[in-house]
């Protein structure tokens, strides 16, 4: 490896190289490390930043992280911005730092320089995240554009298999329960089954139906099939990413910027994934006044593993779960199903909050069948959260 320029941009290490290394390493001292070829040009933070001599909208009332959630901090910003006559598209937290989406142009000048006490940055009628339209023990090593089309009905089905529908692929996700209810069901992508109930593994021939949608959240892009009889299916192995164990509310504790967070899938191998943030987006098909406008809130990764090539399609699905450590809080947390990136040359990736999910009573189904606890902590609610309508992705 040649490296050209280093450059540190808290919390990220920025390294442009001549020929990047075949082995990509996570952190350098300890750091999360990018790895850039020297003619890819990359900054963390999109947009640019207000006037510090505006007032703050919320100086009266400033962002405090030990009295209020990340996400209800954004729900704030976003009433503040349109309060003030301006159209706010998304309000995200990325490594720590506020982006606001804005639907049009408007002079930066006109912008405070801080909102609720943070400095915020603002994309003025461009995108934040340029989004992309996604198609919706190994047997095969997903590398070098391979795909693990294998079947494994007969050793029994796990996270990260392949399945489809009638015109889309994706990956599958893990089995919850309904501690009310006592359903069982498998999560997926919803967005992959849009024309169909039907879910097959790993084609769609008729001997390999494997369930059928129950349940469909357009709004978390998640649907919920209840797998066929003869389908033997198990959260005990995700391949070579950490068992899932428990699902991820709103209140989670964590650090964006410090914690690990892996995916795999017949697509891709293992990939690992930095948290950054969170994100809350006006939903589309919303009218009426803004005091009734929903939005859908999202966790923001970024994609570590193949931070000089793209993630290819079909990934959609596959669980991402906490890096294995010590503490039995953290341990098996999954914060959602991967739902879409943006294709940027550093990529993100966005997963939908699953809060609506798991008010309704959806576990981890454990391995010895039962259920795993939904991770909270007793601080705050967020304000605004997802319903069971809105937009595919």
């Amino acid at each position: 490896m040649t490296a050209i320029t280093f450059r540190f941009e808290f919390p990220l290490l920025i390294i442009h190289c001549k020929e990047p290394p075949e082995k990509i390493p996570l952190t350098v001292g300890r750091v999360a490390a990018i790895f850039l070829s020297d003619k890819e040009n990359y900054h963390p933070f999109p947009g640019t930043v207000g006037n510090p001599r505006n007032p703050d909208w919320l100086a009266d009332d400033p962002y405090d992280s030990e009295a209020e959630t990340e996400l209800t901090f954004c729900s704030r910003v976003f009433r503040a911005c349109n309060d003030n006559g301006f159209k706010p598209v998304s309000v995200s937290l990325y490594l720590g730092t506020l982006i606001l989406e804005l639907k049009e142009y408007v002079p930066t000048n006109k912008f405070p320089g801080k909102i609720g006490g943070v400095v915020p940055y603002y994309c003025n009628g461009v995108s934040a995240w340029s989004s992309r339209n996604v198609p919706q023990s190994r047997l095969i090593n997903p590398e070098g554009g391979n795909e693990d089309t294998s079947n494994y009905t007969s050793s029994g089905l796990n996270p990260g298999v392949r399945i489809c529908g009638h015109k889309y692929a994706g990956t599958s996700g893990l089995i919850v329960c309904n501690r009310s209810t006592g359903e069982r069901r498998l999560m997926v992508a919803e967005h992959v089954f849009k024309d169909t109930d039907e879910v097959f593994h790993p084609t769609t021939k008729l001997e390999n139906r494997i369930g059928t949608i129950t349940h469909r959240y357009p709004a978390l892009d998640v649907a919920l099939v209840r797998l066929d009889e003869s389908v033997n299916y198990s959260n005990e192995s995700y391949f070579d990413a950490p068992q899932c164990k428990r699902l991820v509310t709103s209140r989670y504790e964590g650090t964006a910027g410090q914690e690990w967070f892996y995916l795999d899938s017949g697509y891709t191998g293992l990939v690992p994934f930095l948290w950054t943030g969170i994100r809350m987006e006006l939903r589309e098909d919303i009218t009426g006044p803004f005091h009734e406008l929903k939005y859908d809130a999202q966790y923001i990764f970024l994609a570590m593993h193949i931070n000089v090539g793209r993630l290819p399609n079909g990934v959609c699905g596959s669980p991402l779960v906490h890096d294995e450590t010590d503490d039995p809080v953290s341990d098996g947390a999954v914060r959602g199903l991967f739902s879409w990136s943006d294709q940027n040359v550093v990529e993100n990736l966005f997963v939908a909050v699953l809060d609506p999910l798991v008010d309704e009573g959806w576990e981890v189904e454990s391995v010895d069948g039962g259920v795993g606890s939904a991770m909270e902590v007793t601080e705050g609610e967020i304000s605004a959260q997802g319903e069971q309508k809105g937009k595919g992705t």
